[in-house]
């Protein structure tokens, strides 16, 4: 038998966030489950060099695979799949984190 969870246990949890935008704006209404989930993975692994500079991920194929229990090609169509709804770009090395927000009027 599962013992009941209380306020103390989860703030112990490492959690990630998923902006519930993305289920309930008609923008991202055509984007995988699967994509959302790596979008918030991104975030919560996002680091800004300065507060002029953009949000950037150094998360890998490898951490996407193994976080997700996929394939590296299916981690690479997920990364696509955020590029095509501009949720996220392609710096040097890095993945850039864009605003969901500023993206829903695409």
């Amino acid at each position: 038998m599962f013992d009941y969870m209380y306020e103390d246990d989860v703030q112990v949890m490492q959690m990630i966030y998923i902006p519930k935008r993305l289920f309930s704006s008609p923008a991202y209404s055509k984007l995988s489950a699967k994509a959302k989930v790596l979008y918030a993975l991104l975030l919560g692994s996002s680091e800004r060099e300065g507060m002029t500079k953009p949000l950037y991920s150094d998360y890998s194929i490898r951490e996407i695979c193994d976080d997700l229990c996929c394939s590296s090609n299916e981690a690479a169509e997920l990364l696509t799949e955020l590029s095509m709804y501009k949720l996220i770009a392609y710096g040097k090395d890095r993945i850039i984190v864009n605003d969901f927000e500023e993206r829903e009027g695409l």
